[in-house]
């Protein structure tokens, strides 16, 4: 949906899109600082500890929106962020044996 989402789930209008400089803007005002704190906290864990474990979750409503490419029925409480090159399958694991315990439909992408 972007940094500054113009449409709803039903693609209705939300607002007009912003001006190039107000996108400017609210990136310099919210997004840049955003991850350049995460970036600084980061690189203190590597310091610190020579690995920094990073969690991305995603929420999804219980059926797909319109627009979305997947519509199949099947759509878990909770999605993990992973990838094979930064994602230990022991960490994968660890995290579905959690979340077994709360009995919510989990995937890792």
């Amino acid at each position: 949906m972007g940094l500054t989402c113009t449409k709803g789930s039903l693609r209705q209008p939300l607002r007009n899109p912003p001006t190039q400089s107000k996108r400017q803007e609210l990136l310099e005002r919210y997004y840049i600082p955003h991850h350049q704190k995460l970036t600084e906290a980061v690189q203190e864990s590597l310091l610190a500890n020579d690995r920094c474990l990073i969690i991305v979750g995603h929420s999804f409503p219980a059926l797909p929106l319109l627009y979305e490419l997947n519509q199949r029925a099947f759509r878990p409480d909770f999605c993990i962020g992973t990838d094979d090159f930064h994602t230990l399958e022991e960490l994968v694991a660890t995290v579905e044996k959690i979340w077994e315990r709360w009995t919510m439909p989990l995937c890792s992408e």
